[in-house]
This record gives structure tokens, C-alpha cells and sequence, in this order.
């Protein structure tokens, strides 16, 4: 391959954990195939930023946005507050952050305000696969993006605007 890019690279979707926390339920041994993802082992090993950093030594990285990465679902804020915590200094290793929200919840108005305050989050992601198969989904139900109160909750989102009244 001629020329290839050599300049710097910012790595826009990556995940870090730390399974001792106990707070990524779809990595337990107990869980199986999760989501369709297929055999979860490689995955069940704790990920923090020197193993981000030794895994993208041999390239240009200079910041990553840590995506959030299916933190128990009864505070999804505890990820942000423990992405906080991590050493952060050498490589950009989570500069910014995309957190989850789940916009139907009935305090998604107050979980996008808590994430907001957190200056390195940049967005909100809501996983919506749905199946009819419990394994392979991810979705509390089929059609949620038809909810009202979903939709209401994306409208007040960053970067989306305010809803209409």
C-alpha cells in the first residue's frame, strides 16, 4: 500500500472497564452471548487506559472518545463519575466522553442534565436493537423510538434542541 496515513488519529468509539466493579452485567460469565455479539471471553478482562494505551502504541492516537460501554443500567451516571477517576494524563485516552441515557426512563429529563455537567461528555447514545430474542437485544421493547416520552427526552438531548411546547 503506497503512502500510507501517518498523521494523527483520533480514535472516535472505544470502551474501557474495569470488571471488579461488577457494573458491566452483559461481560459476566453468566451472560452468555449477549446482543449477538457472539463469544464474549477476549472481552471478559479488565480494559483501563494502559491497556488502550500498549494496544495503540504503534499509532498516531493522540485523544479517543470512550463510549459508554453497558454499565448496569440503575446508574448510568456511575460510569461518568468512575471514567473521572481514571488516570487520564499520558495518550488523550478518553478525552471525551459518549454516555448512556435511557431517554424512556421517567428521569431521563435529570440523567442528561447529570451527564451534562460532566465537561469531556460530548453525547448521549441509547441503544435501541431489538429482537425478539432476550439475548439479542438490547432495546426494553420493540418501537421505542415511537414512545412520546422518548422522543421528548431525545428533543432535550445536546445538540438536538429544545422541544417544542
Amino acid at each position: 500500500m503506497p503512502n500510507p496515513y501517518s498523521g494523527p488519529i483520533i480514535d472516535a468509539h472505544h470502551h474501557l472497564w474495569d470488571l471488579s466493579l461488577g457494573r458491566h452485567p452483559w461481560l459476566t460469565a453468566y451472560a452468555g452471548e449477549r446482543g449477538g455479539l457472539g463469544e464474549l471471553d477476549a472481552l471478559r478482562r479488565n480494559y483501563l487506559p494502559e491497556d488502550y494505551l500498549r494496544d495503540a502504541a504503534r499509532h498516531n492516537v493522540v485523544a479517543s472518545v470512550h463510549v459508554e460501554a453497558g454499565w448496569a443500567s440503575d446508574d448510568s451516571v456511575g460510569e461518568t463519575r468512575w471514567l473521572e477517576t481514571l488516570d487520564k494524563s499520558c495518550g488523550g485516552v478518553a478525552a471525551r466522553y459518549v454516555v448512556h441515557v435511557p431517554l424512556a426512563s421517567h428521569n431521563a429529563a435529570e440523567l442528561i442534565e447529570a451527564q451534562a455537567a460532566f465537561d469531556r461528555v460530548i453525547g448521549i447514545r441509547d441503544i435501541l436493537s431489538w429482537d425478539p430474542d432476550p439475548a439479542r437485544r438490547f432495546a426494553a421493547r420493540d418501537g421505542i423510538m415511537d414512545d412520546p416520552a422518548w422522543r421528548a427526552a431525545l428533543a432535550r438531548s445536546p445538540g438536538t434542541g429544545s422541544p417544542s411546547t
